[in-house]
């Protein structure tokens, strides 16, 4: 199925959104790279798995208050008199996709900083090409195959996050004194100064 030009248009718009956005973690990867850095060269391994596991706790806060916010405004924009006979649900749909997404990748990214301050910078880097190619490869794919509009949105969004999970399995399988413990989590001073 062809997005068409609306939808098209609406799916990089919400693109072009979420790359104006990337501040919206509030400092919390810079601060979590610049904090493991220091806590790595002393080999402070409980300090760098609570910093880990404060970074993880405010992210996840921030995916779920954004997915709030923006259910809200889908409700409100749809129940709007007229919304939906004029654009229908497909715009909308395609818009959430792409900002629960957005949203979802935010702890999911940790990774990046955590491998980056870990002096992992090969790794790193295949793991960012490694979600582009696979992006647009199964996009590809999905769009050979003719599946939705909403279905090749999704797999464009959804495989970078795909990917970013799979290098934390890899990351805390293979140094598991970094794995956050459940204690880690509880809020505290890390979470103020991140």
């Amino acid at each position: 199925e062809h997005l068409g030009p609306a939808d098209f248009g609406i799916w990089m718009t919400g693109v072009s959104i979420t790359a104006l956005a990337a501040f919206m973690d509030f400092g919390i990867a810079n601060s979590l790279l610049t904090r493991l850095a220091v806590y790595f060269g002393q080999s402070d391994v409980a300090s760098a798995r609570r910093a880990i596991a404060a970074s993880y706790r405010i992210l996840c806060i921030v995916f779920f208050g954004g997915m709030a916010v923006m259910g809200t405004a889908l409700l409100v924009t749809i129940m709007w008199p007229g919304a939906v006979q004029s654009r229908g649900y497909d715009g909308y749909g395609l818009i959430f996709i792409v900002l629960f997404f957005f949203f979802l990748g935010m702890p999911c990214s940790v990774i990046h900083r955590i491998l980056y301050a870990h002096q992992q910078i090969i790794l790193y880097n295949v793991i960012l090409v490694a979600q582009s190619a696979l992006s647009v490869v199964v996009t590809l794919w999905v769009i050979g195959i003719g599946l939705s509009g909403w279905a090749v949105v999704s797999v464009y969004s959804g495989v970078p996050i795909v990917v970013s999970v799979i290098a934390s399995i890899w990351y805390f399988n293979v140094y598991p004194v970094y794995r956050p413990r459940l204690l880690d989590f509880a809020p505290g001073e890390d979470s103020r100064s991140l």
